[in-house]
């Protein structure tokens, strides 16, 4: 069966969309998807889950990541397909949230990498780490202390 935008739905990839709304805001790796998939009695080979992760990705329904504790690749659904190259995202390391940022919002550090460093900053593969509110509030966010010295060091300018 294939939709009007031209890409089949499988039985396998309509499994691993539903896969990616159940974990949604989480880190959800190939091995968890495909543990998904076999305990819904559809177990697929790798080749065939990175195919259909490869396509929802190129789609913008799908966006790819790595957290840096974690070496493997996360997949998470997006709200609404996305045009990557006009959007930075954000990543809480704590819960797995990803937020869209549009790119224009981040304008002026564009400007000031390329004035200042000679360096042009590529949207469609800019992804900032950092904590949310939600698990900073909790406590899950370590650079409290870091954020404190900024602000001391800027106070001591």
């Amino acid at each position: 069966m294939m939709n009007t935008r031209g890409s089949y739905h499988t039985k396998q990839k309509n499994l691993i969309l539903a896969c990616l709304r159940q974990y949604k805001g989480c880190h959800a790796t190939v091995e968890t998807i495909g543990q998904y998939l076999k305990e819904k009695g559809a177990p697929v080979s790798s080749t065939t889950l990175y195919r259909n992760l490869d396509n929802l990705v190129k789609s913008g329904a799908v966006f790819k990541y790595t957290i840096p504790k974690d070496a493997s690749a996360c997949y998470q659904l997006l709200e609404q397909p996305l045009d990557y190259s006009k959007y930075y995202f954000l990543v809480c390391v704590a819960c797995g949230r990803v937020t869209p940022l549009p790119c224009d919002d981040l304008v002026e550090t564009r400007l000031w990498l390329q004035d200042q460093h000679c360096f042009i900053l590529d949207c469609s593969k800019t992804i900032l780490y950092g904590y949310c509110t939600g698990c900073a509030a909790r406590g899950n966010e370590p650079l409290r202390t870091e954020s404190r010295l900024l602000t001391d060091h800027s106070e001591g300018a």
